[in-house]
């Protein structure tokens, strides 16, 4: 995936955001089951929120790439604006959630 020359855009999987799949360069997240545990929401949303990589491998610290788009279902909401909440305290500069919408 990381060649620029494969023409792979998208990977729909059932399970690829559980423990176990270790790829940084995921910027868009589509839920389409209801996830009901916290612990597996962090680590779906976890595995977007990784520095991407390069075709190299080398971490690139561009905002503009390294943005994450989560599409979740409803029972993402409370679990969204928990987490807005927990980033605006650290106001963290790689945390930009004015153009987050929940």
């Amino acid at each position: 995936l990381l060649n620029l020359d494969n023409p792979l855009q998208f990977i729909f999987s059932h399970s690829a955001l559980r423990e176990g799949w270790d790829n940084p360069n995921v910027f868009q997240i589509c839920t389409l089951n209801e996830t009901k545990s916290d612990i597996k929401k962090r680590q779906e949303i976890g595995r977007g929120l990784r520095l991407a990589v390069d075709q190299n491998g080398k971490r690139t610290y561009d905002q503009n790439i390294n943005r994450l788009t989560v599409i979740a279902n409803e029972s993402y909401d409370d679990f969204a604006k928990t987490l807005q909440k927990i980033y605006q305290k650290l106001k963290h500069p790689l945390f930009d959630l004015q153009k987050c919408v929940c």
